[in-house]
């Protein structure tokens, strides 16, 4: 029974650093996002600022925004709690 044991938190503990890993994947991703987004609204303020019309940054930040607002929802949704409850209905019934 201890190996049953010492399998499942091995198990819980790569769950937990997948979990933490993908976490940290947003967090540097939303970093670039904002740092390379300042850098494109920078460009247009000193070169276009004045030219009429919607600010070319915008199709980047809103596009690019819209992508990385998916893939941390996704990331940071309550799939994985689905994904426990499944593997806690597997390991019930193979009791």
């Amino acid at each position: 029974m201890a190996g049953h044991d010492q399998d499942n938190d091995g198990a819980l503990r790569r769950r937990a650093e997948e979990r933490v890993k993908r976490k940290r994947s947003i967090q540097t991703q939303v970093g670039i996002f904002v740092i390379v987004n300042i850098i494109l609204w920078v460009i247009w303020a000193l070169n276009d600022s004045g030219q009429p019309g919607v600010p070319w940054p915008v199709y980047v930040t809103v596009a690019w925004g819209v992508i990385l607002a998916f893939i941390a929802w996704r990331t940071l949704s309550g799939e994985d709690s689905a994904v426990e409850r499944e593997i806690e209905r597997m390991e019930n019934n193979d009791r």
